[in-house]
């Protein structure tokens, strides 16, 4: 999302408090920021991570995913809403004792992760989009429009149809597209230790992180391709 609509939400925020009646019980309607992925945004967007999120009143920001730490997530916000989030937090027993090896990681990714290595990662993407769009891919895949590939997440469409018994020598096809995206994540982990992510019976995920070198990238296409062409033949 663009800092723009942000400002929007703002100034809708703003506006309602702005018309409510302060008295007992009035609630300040907040607006936070679910930043899973915020400096993907943030650089994806061309803006400072700050610029990006000035207008929440609160931020919660994952260290694991983009930025490379093993755990952790850490919530941003004023000085007596973080006092009740930590005693909420203790409350429901999500406090952790010798916690700092930890801490130590995420502040090491908050201190060397949130640029350059996430620049590569989202060019490391758009050449996966790039390689698995051309045309001897189409029979088998639907990609997005290059334009929509901005971050480190790219979502597909397995538009091949599946063969029955895949993989068992019978090599008779299925119904439209029945499992295929399933098939294929799972043929690719079985087959070449490559995880990716299956929603529905068409949908894969792919995603980009620290630990992906361009070697990894040019594999796993080289597997993509194969596979496709093994478990639905030629288009």
């Amino acid at each position: 999302m663009r800092p723009e609509f942000f400002q929007q939400l703002r100034d809708l925020c703003d506006s309602k408090n702005a018309s409510r009646a302060p008295g007992p019980g009035i609630q300040k309607l907040s607006l936070h920021l679910d930043g899973a992925r915020v400096f993907n945004a943030a650089v994806a967007c061309g803006v400072d991570i700050r610029t990006y999120t000035q207008c929440f009143d609160t931020v919660s920001v994952c260290l694991s995913k983009g930025l490379g730490a093993p755990v952790g997530s850490v919530l941003l916000g004023p000085k007596a809403f973080i006092s009740r989030a930590l005693r909420q937090r203790k409350v429901l027993g999500g406090g952790m004792r010798q916690s700092g090896i930890l801490a130590a990681a995420g502040l090491y990714a908050l201190q060397h992760h949130t640029s350059d290595t996430i620049v590569e990662d989202h060019r490391r993407m758009k050449e996966i989009h790039r390689a698995l769009s051309h045309e001897s891919m189409r029979a088998y895949l639907k990609l997005p429009a290059a334009e929509a590939v901005e971050s480190n997440i790219l979502f597909l469409e397995v538009v091949a149809r599946a063969r029955a018994g895949a993989g068992t020598g019978t090599g008779t096809r299925t119904g439209a597209g029945a499992g295929a995206g399933a098939l294929l994540c799972h043929a690719l982990k079985s087959n070449h230790n490559i995880l990716l992510g299956s929603y529905g019976d068409t949908r894969v995920r792919i995603t980009t992180h620290l630990g992906i070198t361009d070697a990894d990238v040019a594999r796993s296409v080289a597997a993509i391709q194969q596979t496709c062409l093994e478990l639905f033949g030629r288009g």
